[in-house]
């Protein structure tokens, strides 16, 4: 894919009770709801993300794509109880963007309130 272009991926995922359990997750959706938070784990098929990415090189600029995810897990919390791991977590984004910046060639993308940081 040529450099500075965009390609914008749509995560479509089916419903709870089709998915099948997958070993891992590689996409987390966060929501809240008034004083609940909840964390979806949905597993994306790396297989479909590459043939996802072939196609945009052969499409338009500014087509949307839409690859297909399955839910492995809803973990849904009081705000709470998740708030008592803020500083936590801060931490833990501060030491992966430490340890991505030592990485050669890292290329850090901003997408909306976003950062990807990808090598």
């Amino acid at each position: 894919m040529s450099e500075g272009r965009v390609v914008t991926l749509n995560l479509k995922k089916d419903e709870e009770s089709a998915s099948i359990p997958a070993i891992f997750s590689n996409f987390l959706q966060i929501s809240r709801v008034a004083t609940e938070v909840q964390f979806e784990f949905v597993f994306v098929d790396i297989d479909d993300v590459a043939r996802t990415l072939q196609k945009a090189k052969e499409s338009d600029p500014g087509q949307q794509h839409t690859l297909n995810g399955r839910t492995v897990a809803k973990i849904v919390l009081p705000a709470l109880s998740f708030i008592q791991v803020k500083d936590h977590v801060n931490g833990l984004f501060k030491a992966i963007e430490d340890e991505l910046g030592k990485l050669p060639a890292a290329k850090e993308v901003q997408h909306g309130d976003s950062r990807v940081v990808a090598t």
